[in-house]
């Protein structure tokens, strides 16, 4: 699963496979707002470990994706592993960890750290694999096309040369691709088995 095969698998479904109504910047961009939504809501969460002596109480380091929050650190140099005290802090081009605990960790140098990232899909923002499970791929085609029909919605009622009708059918096929992806990120949010989705294979009704 990559960007490409899912801006296809959109373009099929929306009726659009000569790219007449949707250029693919508007795809792309659709596709990005879709990929902050689960982001925000099934977030990817990652456990690093790293080889580093405190300095006045601080690790540094440079994470090699992108996050947006750390959860814990832990010290591997005990037994069991013991979570320490942090404040984070972003600097230019590290993340610094100020190391609260009361406790002597100037002894540890071997951490783990938990932290919330962004998912990756392979040929987007030059990402080389995806983390999304090729599972979802309907849920990334439906929230593609919803987005894609919301912004053309907003062209149309723009346009003084639209009937209300055409605006109210594309508001339509909107609101059910969007009802699609709505239930399948819920599925996956709560780590339940996807509803079963097939994909339309001749489009919908041109609009």
């Amino acid at each position: 699963m990559n960007m490409e095969s899912i801006l296809q698998q959109a373009r099929v479904v929306l009726n659009d496979n000569s790219a007449i109504r949707f250029s693919d910047a508007q795809l792309e961009l659709a596709l990005a707002s879709v990929m902050e939504t689960i982001n925000s809501r099934v977030p990817r969460i990652l456990s690093i470990e790293i080889t580093q002596m405190p300095v006045d109480a601080c690790l540094q380091f440079a994470p090699e994706m992108v996050y947006r929050d750390v959860l814990a650190v832990e010290c591997l140099d005990t037994t069991p592993p013991e979570e320490i005290a942090f404040k984070a802090e972003q600097g230019e081009d590290q993340l610094k960890l100020w190391l609260l605990s009361p406790l002597p960790v100037s002894v540890c140098q071997h951490w783990r750290v938990k932290m919330i990232c962004d998912h990756n899909l392979e040929g987007m923002d030059g990402a080389e694999t995806s983390t999304i499970p090729a599972s979802c791929a309907a849920l990334l085609v439906y929230g593609v096309a919803g987005k894609a029909l919301q912004m053309r919605n907003i062209q149309l009622a723009e346009s003084a040369n639209q009937a209300g009708t055409k605006v109210q059918a594309t508001e339509r096929q909107s609101a059910g691709f969007e009802a699609q992806f709505q239930q399948l990120l819920s599925a996956w949010q709560s780590s339940q088995a996807a509803p079963a989705a097939s994909l339309p294979t001749l489009g919908w009704p041109p609009v």
